[in-house]
């Protein structure tokens, strides 16, 4: 589990199986089904060891621009939105908060290609 901070909030990126569906997250415990093995499709559990109340943004790979406005910040040059790059330490640098956004992950090594569950401190 990686902690991710913005000015927008708190953040989890919490890696499941490649093949985890069916999510939902209920008092810090997060549910989800799986195929591997020999029990597929039952419904596992995994305990997280986190403070407050998180929900469910999406799955990594899933994130659109819209939630990923919600993550990163922008700036408004009254002509354009600007992100940060957070992997290059260039503030501003780029036009899409998607962008910025995986900007954000690999800043925080985490592999783009992985299975991960993107949370939300509320």
């Amino acid at each position: 589990m990686k902690e991710l901070k913005t000015s927008k909030g708190e953040f989890l990126a919490e890696l499941l199986p490649d093949d985890a569906y069916d999510i939902d997250l209920i008092n810090n415990e997060l549910y989800f089904r799986s195929d591997f093995g020999d029990f597929k499709g039952v419904r596992k559990f995994r305990q997280l060891d986190i403070e407050g109340n998180y929900e469910i943004i999406g799955l990594l790979s899933e994130i659109t621009e819209e939630q990923a406005k919600e993550i990163v910040v922008s700036y408004d040059d009254t002509q354009d939105l600007y992100y940060p790059d957070y992997n290059a330490n260039e503030f501003f640098s780029l036009f899409t908060a998607l962008e910025s956004f995986n900007s954000l992950m690999q800043a925080n090594e985490i592999d783009l290609n992985t299975n991960q569950l993107i949370l939300k401190r509320i």
